[in-house]
């Protein structure tokens, strides 16, 4: 019988966290048994990914808690559920726990009843883990609990968010067995807020380097061809497309033949546009919208040169990793952009460059650098490639998670 792992987190599936859906189907591909439990279970046809979703069946193992909302129903299946003698003991030990009564507690243990047993829980983002904390401290689940932080789940504005995360997660951080991350970035954040008992281990998030094979390889610039450039994230603050798109109008103003994309949706959308059509870029820049991982792929197979924009928002929050340069590096497709947050931790000397944040000149000349040296371009476009087999594969991003664990 295969071991079963329980994911548990927020949105299931959402586009933007392609990472999650990425880890679920490997985890099948390994072998182990899989169920999804998700706050919120969205339609497959607003994933990126709905392809893999299908093919794996994912959605057929994915579920939500939910619990009964008229008052008569809730009561009645409330004393039902409390006559089972094993739930009504962890019933009062979860009372004990919360210092406080709620009918919720008793259909969140009979919701996690199947799973008690299970090898390991998975909870992706810490701001998820709560309940499932305290099912593991009152014994009422068996299971291995390993939890994943991804970034805005461990940032804080000020002292007091600070100590609200400090009392948010210190039972997790008591009673998990794994705690992991994403890069020594984001490791050093959540220390800021307290130290787990069993220590912070760093696992990159991997990707499909089967998929993200490019046909051409290494690429290679073609003299006068249009040179297409290509960014991937939501339209807000921390993600930094305003600098990009000055950037590159700096290279257009030079006489630089450019097509640069952006893909991603969000609040920032009409200012973006605003700024391209004031700087009269309607040409050569383009808000694609939001896209599937065929799209993506399709994209970086036509594109020179991979633009990170990400930048400090004003929370403090920076990226903690970025998928996203993965990917592009695996289609052989060299990185220029911001040092910000974990980015660094993506990129080698040989596969990018890496500017101070909102230093639009400094991006710029590093764009032309690259773009003017063939020679070097074909062997970033080559190391790219290799760098993210060797470290960011989705196999190897499995094995770190579970070989030694469960």
């Amino acid at each position: 019988m295969s071991k079963e792992i329980v994911f548990v987190t927020r949105f299931f599936p959402k586009a933007s966290e392609t990472f999650v859906v990425s880890n679920v189907v490997e985890a099948i591909k390994k072998g182990f048994s899989v169920r999804v439990i998700a706050q919120e279970v969205a339609p497959v046809m607003e994933s990126s990914q709905e392809s893999l979703l299908k093919k794996y069946k994912v959605m057929d193992v994915t579920t939500a808690f939910t619990e009964p909302i008229e008052k008569k129903e809730r009561l009645k299946k409330a004393v039902y559920y409390l006559c089972n003698p094993v739930l009504l003991f962890y019933f009062l030990k979860y009372v004990y726990v919360k210092k406080k009564v709620s009918l919720s507690y008793i259909f969140l243990l009979h919701f996690y009843k199947p799973y008690r047993k299970a090898a390991a829980f998975h909870v992706h983002f810490a701001t998820v883990s709560g309940s499932i904390s305290i099912l593991k401290k009152i014994g009422f689940i068996s299971s291995k609990l390993m939890v994943t932080f991804h970034g805005y789940d461990a940032f804080y504005k000020n002292e007091q968010e600070k100590l609200d995360w400090q009392d948010r997660y210190a039972l997790l951080f008591r009673v998990a067995d794994r705690i992991t991350c994403n890069t020594p970035y984001l490791k050093a954040q959540i220390e800021t807020i307290g130290k787990p008992r069993v220590g912070i281990k760093t696992v990159p998030m991997g990707i499909d380097t089967a998929y993200y094979t490019p046909q051409q390889h290494p690429k290679e610039l073609i003299k006068n061809e249009t040179i297409r450039i290509l960014s991937i994230g939501r339209l807000i603050e921390f993600k930094g497309h305003i600098y990009g798109i000055q950037a590159v109008n700096v290279l257009v103003t030079k006489g630089y033949n450019i097509h640069y994309t952006i893909i991603g949706d969000g609040v920032l959308e009409h200012e973006l546009q605003q700024l391209i059509d004031q700087l009269g870029l309607q040409q050569h820049v383009k808000l694609y919208g939001s896209a599937t991982q065929e799209e993506i792929k399709t994209l970086l197979e036509k594109t020179h040169l991979f633009l990170m924009t990400s930048i400090k928002d004003a929370r403090g929050r920076e990226e903690t990793q970025g998928v996203v340069t993965a990917e592009a590096q695996a289609m052989g497709v060299p990185v220029v952009g911001f040092e910000s947050g974990g980015v660094p931790y993506t990129i080698t000397p040989n596969t990018g460059v890496l500017v101070p944040q909102k230093d639009v000149e400094a991006l710029a000349q590093a764009m032309k650098q690259v773009l003017e040296d063939p020679m070097r371009y074909k062997v970033m476009s080559q190391e790219a490639q290799q760098w993210i087999r060797k470290e960011f594969s989705l196999s190897q991003m499995t094995s770190n998670f579970y070989d030694d664990f469960i």
